[in-house]
């Protein structure tokens, strides 16, 4: 919207004012100045499940490891080696889907269902009486890898509950597995393991997401502060040109300039906030509505209000500069903020010739409610009261006053309601 707004030429005889200066922004940008992540935030997760596969991989050479000093001893020996070199491939396709973050939970579905089978299995390589006093197919070390996955995928509630499963298979190939539960510290582990990764998994994802949070702040940082650069060198210093000359230009020009340079100056003060904003200063905030026939005066100390009270004042102060450049045109209004401590008062006046008397309460017997009631709405909605006082060759003054604590809830919806349908 700046593109458009070109420098006024110095007045015959003037004294040139320094042209705006635009210069090519030629810093050089950083991944946060681009408001790129950084790869890692992409999947914060990837460095858990590339560590889990390792520990696959390692329980896979212990289970190796099993099987060749075992092998000779159960009933099946054949088939035991046809299970374990299953075991070997579904551990490389495992490892590859996980580590590469392709299809999870189709894989770690699939984890799950070999794992129970493979233990199940346990019954075709030798009776159940041999696994009482041997580690069962295909190891519990194995197995704890489907436990893993599903706590990393899906969080601690479903590493539990597929921990169960898995632990009490392990157990009931021995065909004990009321005793084996009790005297066997498979399924406490397994259990304990499935609720440490979820919880492992939801600490790393509130992580991630501060961090993203903070990378945003300072990008967006970096960005405010290459736009304020730019705008200082062109358009501010147009309006602020525009605004010194106002006697070679025209007068409402040169108004408005001044109050847009004001209110850009403004915005490019203000810094992104990583919190939920604070409460408003009010006085900042109605500064904004100085102008050429608007005078304000506002306390040196910040006056902060909560943000839907603040929101509902300004609306009435608005409210009643407006009335008064429609209905008294070139009159001056002069707009003073108190802060009493426990309520801020904020007096909006002008020199204008005043409200006939009655004329407010004639306009809201006919059913005009007009700006009175939307200036008594509004502070109603913010829990404060507004007095009026005019006469003719008077002015007009409203005095509105906004308590720091808001008196009761349902009084406020019923103002905040009027003012709307007044406005």
């Amino acid at each position: 919207m700046m593109g458009g707004v070109s420098a006024v030429p110095p007045a015959p005889g003037s004294a040139p004012d320094s042209e705006p200066k635009s210069e090519p922004d030629n810093e050089p940008k950083s991944e946060l100045d681009s408001g790129q992540a950084p790869e890692p935030l992409r999947d914060p997760m990837v460095a858990l499940w590339r560590g889990a596969q390792a520990f696959r991989l390692a329980s896979l050479a212990y289970a190796l490891g099993v099987q060749v000093t075992s092998w000779q001893s159960y009933a099946q020996p054949a088939l035991s080696w046809l299970l374990i070199t299953l075991q070997v491939i579904w551990t490389g396709v495992a490892v590859t889907a996980l580590s590469l973050g392709r299809r999870r939970r189709p894989v770690v579905i699939v984890d799950i269902l070999v794992t129970l089978s493979l233990v199940a299995s346990s019954y075709l390589v030798a009776p159940p009486a041999f696994w009482r006093t041997h580690e069962s197919l295909p190891t519990t070390l194995w197995s704890t890898n489907a436990v893993i996955s599903a706590a990393l995928l899906w969080g601690p509630l479903v590493g539990v509950l597929v921990a169960l499963p898995v632990a009490l298979a392990c157990n009931a190939v021995s065909d004990t597995l009321a005793d084996s539960v009790f005297r066997d510290a498979t399924v406490p582990v397994l259990t304990i393991m499935g609720l440490v990764i979820g919880l492992l998994r939801g600490i790393v994802t509130r992580a991630n997401e501060q961090l993203r949070q903070a990378i945003g702040i300072r990008a967006a940082a970096a960005e405010r502060e290459r736009l304020a650069r730019e705008v200082h060198d062109g358009a501010l210093q147009v309006l602020a040109l525009v605004h010194r000359r106002g006697g070679t230009v025209d007068a409402e020009l040169a108004a408005l300039a001044g109050k847009q340079e004001r209110a850009l100056r403004r915005l490019l003060a203000a810094q992104p906030q990583a919190a939920p904003p604070a409460a408003p200063d009010l006085a900042a905030e109605l500064v904004g509505f100085e102008g050429p026939f608007t005078a304000v005066s506002v306390p040196s100390e910040p006056v902060a209000l909560p943000p839907e009270r603040a929101a509902d004042v300004l609306a009435a102060v608005r409210a009643a500069l407006h009335n008064t450049e429609r209905h008294a045109p070139g009159a001056r209004s002069f707009v003073l903020v108190e802060d009493l401590g426990d309520e801020v008062v904020v007096t909006v006046r002008d020199d204008g010739p005043g409200i006939p008397e009655g004329r407010v309460e004639q306009a809201a017997a006919e059913g005009r409610l007009g700006v009175a009631q939307s200036i008594r709405g509004r502070m109603a909605a913010a829990g404060g009261s507004a007095l009026l006082r005019t006469g003719p060759q008077d002015g007009t003054e409203w005095e509105l006053h906004i308590p720091r604590t808001r008196p009761g809830r349902a009084g406020s919806e019923r103002g905040r309601r009027a003012g709307r349908e007044a406005t």
